[in-house]
């Protein structure tokens, strides 16, 4: 076994080391000692302690076997401080004279459980710790840190569970917390929404259903400037309060919103739901050759992509006036006689009656089915040939009406008996007008050249070689013709 001797100096001169707590004025404790310890240290400190009447209670003190001579008498204050600073010992001294002994940082943990018992004492004496639940109607988190910032030193914690409050508190700091709750926990006032159904007369309901969502934002910003519905909306989530879904089988509306907004709702769709005007669309397609319209006076070149303008001013102005409106009256019975007399070709004359913004075509022609060999099925495809028209009509607010035309002629150039080539000529135009109802509109500009070549001869001797071209002769002959589209419109009341 190792000893450690240390005489009185040695130890008085080590003494200097290390700085335990200091023991309180007392006179046992500069009461002279003198003793000879050859044991182990956690004997040597209990030993010690109860020289002078403590109650030693040891904490983690080593058993480490020590060897200490103190031959001439030494105040117990002095003694105590050098063994326990060689040992880097500490020391709290409690009631009742118990000193508690041990490493210095357990000793510390000692004294801060004292430090908080003392300040929770004093806690005390201001004013007993309650803990309370506090159940909330917002968010738990947002308002926990709202009573930690108004009331400092506030214990706060958030059940977010239950949505609920912890708080240990003061009496007076619980009044504080529930003034604070009772003024800013507000609970959302419910806003009551209803069911309704608009069975809509004239509109589609998928129509007016994509309306209304649309204007959502609108139809509660007007409800909410009621005087008597206007508090209940304001800042509520329209999202959770306004739905439309449309019933295509009854052509109806199936509205979800407050009181005050299906008001709102009931009163735009009076105004939608309104009965939608007709327009009779006359469209004639007209085939005449381009040298008989020179010869008669209809002046095409004006008109070439567009709307023709100006359509009698020469060989038969003495029949009608040329500044007069174009009617349906004047053109009609001009076309009627260049037909009589075998000038041109009517291709179609057609009367179609359709709603108004809807749109309505004609086609004068026919339909190529084409069915290509695949490797798995048959590719099949139809390609419309012919005349197609497609006309949307449009009534303005002061009953006039605009049209929007699209023209398009496709001939086939091609042999249809061979699917894999097939050319098409095409020819097509497009353009929008307004016009008065019952006015006529000259649509042109959609021209055909056609080269023609025309051999007679004298049966067999026309056949006959080196002289057969005494015997015959060949006529070229190259057609323009023009496709004039006459539409007329009006308005059914």
């Amino acid at each position: 076994m190792k000893r450690l001797a240390f005489s009185l100096i040695l130890l008085l001169g080590f003494s200097a080391l290390a700085q335990p707590s200091v023991l309180p004025a007392d006179e046992r404790f500069d009461l002279p000692v003198s003793l000879q310890f050859d044991d182990s240290l956690a004997s040597v400190v209990e030993a010690l302690a109860r020289s002078v009447g403590l109650q030693p209670v040891l904490s983690q003190v080593p058993d480490t076997p020590v060897y200490y001579n103190i031959s001439e008498p030494t105040s117990f204050r002095t003694v105590w401080h050098t063994v326990l600073t060689l040992n880097d010992l500490d020391f709290l001294l409690r009631d009742e004279d118990i000193v508690v002994v041990g490493p210095a940082a357990e000793v510390q943990k000692l004294r801060d459980v004292d430090l908080a018992t003392i300040q929770t004492a004093d806690a005390a004496e201001a004013g007993t710790i309650v803990q309370e639940f506090y159940s909330v109607a917002s968010d738990a988190a947002g308002m926990a840190e709202l009573l930690r910032s108004a009331i400092p030193g506030l214990y706060v914690e958030v059940l977010p569970t239950v949505n609920t409050l912890l708080v240990r508190a003061s009496a007076s700091q619980h009044v504080q917390v529930q003034q604070y709750l009772a003024r800013f926990d507000q609970v959302p006032e419910q806003v009551m929404v209803e069911f309704r159904t608009y069975r809509l007369s004239n509109a589609q309901a998928a129509e007016l259903a994509g309306v209304l969502s649309g204007a959502q934002g609108a139809l509660f910003q007007a409800a909410s400037e009621d005087e008597a519905d206007g508090e209940e909306l304001a800042g509520a989530e329209t999202g959770n309060l306004f739905n439309v879904t449309a019933d295509t089988r009854t052509n109806s509306l199936v509205v979800t919103a407050p009181a005050a907004v299906q008001a709102q709702v009931a009163a735009l769709l009076s105004e939608l739901d309104v009965p939608q005007r007709q327009v009779n669309v006359q469209v004639r397609l007209q085939e005449i050759h381009v040298s008989t319209a020179d010869r008669i006076g209809i002046n095409l070149a004006g008109g070439i992509g567009q709307l023709s303008a100006n359509i009698l001013d020469g060989g038969l102005s003495f029949l009608f006036d040329p500044h007069a409106a174009v009617s349906a009256l004047n053109i009609g019975a001009v076309l009627d006689a260049l037909e009589s007399q075998g000038l041109s070709r009517r291709v179609d004359d057609s009367s179609l009656t359709v709603l108004n913004n809807s749109p309505t075509s004609i086609q004068a022609g026919g339909t190529i089915l084409i069915s290509i060999p695949g490797q798995a099925e048959n590719i099949e495809r139809t390609i419309p040939y012919g005349v197609q028209i497609d006309v949307t009509p449009r009534v303005a607010a002061d009953g006039r009406i605009t049209l929007t035309i699209e023209a398009k002629v496709e001939d086939v150039l091609s042999s249809v008996e061979d699917p894999q080539l097939l050319q098409l000529a095409t020819r097509a135009v497009s353009s929008t007008i307004t016009l008065v109802p019952g006015q006529t509109v000259l649509l042109s500009g959609l021209m055909q050249n056609q080269y023609t070549e025309t051999v007679n001869q004298v049966p067999l001797l026309g056949s006959l070689p080196i002289i057969g071209g005494l015997f015959r002769s060949t006529l070229a002959e190259l057609s323009e013709t023009e496709l004039l589209i006459i539409v007329t419109a009006d308005v059914l009341d």
